[in-house]
C-alpha cells in the first residue's frame, strides 16, 4: 500500500502544480509557469516509476524501497521515464524498418538523453539568472512558445497518469485479486511483445489499453 499511497500523493501534487502553473501563466509569469509545468511533468515520471514498482510487487517480485527512493530523487530518471511516452522519432522508425534493433535502441537512448537535457535546461533557465559573458534573466530566455509546448505535453501526460491512477485505485481494493489481474492484463495486452523498434506494437497496445479503461468505466 506504500507504493499506492505514494502514487496518489504524487499525482495530486502534479495536478496542483498544473493548476498553479495556469495561474502564473494568466498573470503573465511565463518563466515560472513553465517551471511548475516541468516539475509537474517530473512528478508524472515519478508516478510512472511507482506504477512499475507496484506491478513488480503484484507479480511477486521484491522492490528495494531505499533504492527506489534514490531513483525517484533523480531528475534524469523521471525525465527519461517520460521519454517512453514521446512520439517515436524518425531515427527509430527508420531503424525499425531496417530491423536494426541496435540502431533502434541507440536512437531511443539518444532521445532520452536529449529530452532530459532540454527539459532540465529549460527548467534551470526558468528559475535562475544565467551568465555566459552577459547576464541573462529567465524572462529573456523562456518564451510563450516554450510555455505552450510544456502546457500541451503536461496536459497529455496528466491524462495518462490519471487513467493509470484510476486503475491503481481499483487494484487497491483487493491486492490478491489485483495480482491475478496484473497477470491477466499482461497477457491480454501483450506487454511482453512491446518493442520500441516496432511502433505498431505500441499502437496496438494503446488501443487495447483504451478498451480496458472503457470497460473499467462501465464497471465503476
Amino acid at each position: 500500500m506504500t507504493l499506492i499511497e505514494g502514487a496518489v500523493k504524487t499525482i495530486k501534487n502534479a495536478d496542483e502544480l498544473f493548476d498553479e502553473a495556469r495561474l502564473l501563466a494568466d498573470a503573465g509569469r511565463v518563466a515560472r509557469a513553465l517551471l511548475l509545468h516541468q516539475i509537474s511533468l517530473e512528478e508524472c515520471g515519478k508516478a510512472e516509476l511507482l506504477y512499475v514498482s507496484l506491478i513488480e510487487v503484484l507479480r511477486g517480485q521484491l522492490v528495494d524501497l531505499k533504492q527506489l527512493s534514490k531513483v525517484l530523487a533523480r531528475h534524469a530518471a523521471k525525465n527519461k521515464t517520460n521519454a517512453y511516452f514521446l512520439p517515436t522519432t524518425e531515427a527509430e522508425i527508420s531503424a525499425g524498418e531496417r530491423n536494426d534493433s541496435k540502431a533502434s535502441v541507440s536512437a531511443f537512448n539518444e532521445l532520452k538523453e536529449t529530452f532530459h537535457k532540454e527539459s532540465n535546461d529549460l527548467k534551470n533557465a526558468s528559475l535562475y539568472v544565467d551568465f555566459d559573458g552577459t547576464f541573462v534573466a529567465p524572462s529573456e530566455v523562456i518564451l510563450k512558445e516554450h510555455l505552450a509546448e510544456a502546457l500541451d505535453r503536461n496536459g497529455q501526460f496528466m491524462l495518462m497518469a490519471m487513467d493509470k491512477l484510476r486503475l491503481v485505485m481499483h487494484w487497491a481494493t483487493d491486492l490478491d485479486a489485483a495480482a491475478g489481474e496484473v497477470a491477466a492484463l499482461r497477457a491480454a495486452l501483450g506487454m511482453d511483445a512491446l518493442d520500441r523498434s516496432k511502433p505498431e506494437t505500441f499502437e496496438a497496445f494503446s488501443k487495447r489499453l483504451e478498451g480496458m479503461f472503457a470497460a473499467l468505466d462501465k464497471k465503476t
